[in-house]
């Protein structure tokens, strides 16, 4: 894979503030396939009384600001849709649209449905809408507090057999095909760059200072959501078979509690 520096700091285009979800709403889920449409049919209610409230600047919206669906969404009419609950449920999607924001919701929240089967999530994870935008602006679908994303999440790089036994920070970014891209860097002289593609195969080169790049292949599965970020888990090896796991997205307390179970899947 050809190495790649996560600075993500490109501003995307940007719409006016997009109409908050009404207090009270509610929300526009789907528990499972068959209920898309009603919910795509909530999401547009939402939406139609949202537009006559109050608005917030996509800044102030991480998830729209900083999550690669977010930024795309900012720059293109559609809709955005999370699993539920997001704890245990893997899924982030964003979904292209027209004038009709029903139709927008309804193709993400079927891409979503597509996501989670693609990870193995508990039968148990629905969809919920989370944004729409329209040609003439947008509304956020569920609380501001539901759309929190954090740009830099902890990371863990675990690979005795190469000397590694780290805490580092994770930035992600969009790759190609659908794959998304994390970079695991403290400032330490190491750095590892990885591309998890869709189809739970995972690649990552990983740089310390004064020494080749080591490659390195394996699979990756994703948890859940932790404040708009994937936790996910990677196992690859080298060509020399050395094994290394990465962990992102599992804060210090999390990793404690779980460190048996994550480094042990």
């Amino acid at each position: 894979m050809a190495c790649t520096s996560l600075t993500n700091d490109e501003a995307p285009l940007k719409p006016r503030g997009f109409a908050l979800s009404p207090r009270g709403a509610p929300v526009a889920l789907a528990e499972n396939r068959g209920e898309i449409d009603s919910a795509a049919l909530t999401a547009r209610r939402i939406a139609e009384r949202a537009a006559q409230g109050r608005r917030a600047e996509p800044a102030r919206i991480g998830l729209l600001w900083s999550s690669p669906e977010g930024r795309a969404l900012l720059s293109a009419p559609g809709a955005l849709a999370l699993g539920a609950p997001p704890a245990i449920c893997p899924a982030r999607t964003a979904a292209a649209g027209g004038p009709d924001p029903g139709g927008a919701v309804a193709a993400a929240l079927s891409a979503c449905f597509d996501d989670l089967a693609a990870a193995g999530a508990p039968a148990e994870c629905g969809c919920v809408a989370a944004v729409v935008r329209g040609p003439e602006g947008g509304a956020l679908l569920l609380p501001e507090e539901a759309l929190a994303y954090a740009p830099g999440v902890s990371g863990w790089v675990k690979a005795p057999a190469l000397g590694l036994d780290l805490h580092l920070p994770s930035r992600e970014a969009p790759g190609p095909g659908g794959a998304r891209l994390l970079q695991f860097d403290g400032g330490t002289g190491l750095r590892i760059f990885a591309e998890l593609r869709p189809d739970g195969v995972a690649r990552a080169e990983l740089h310390r200072r004064g020494a080749a790049p080591i490659l390195l292949s394996g699979r990756h599965r994703p948890e859940g959501l932790r404040r708009g970020r994937f936790a996910d888990r990677l196992r690859l090896t080298d060509p020399e078979g050395r094994e290394m796991l990465l962990l992102s997205g599992y804060e210090p307390v999390e990793y404690a509690l779980r460190r048996k179970d994550l480094l042990n899947w």
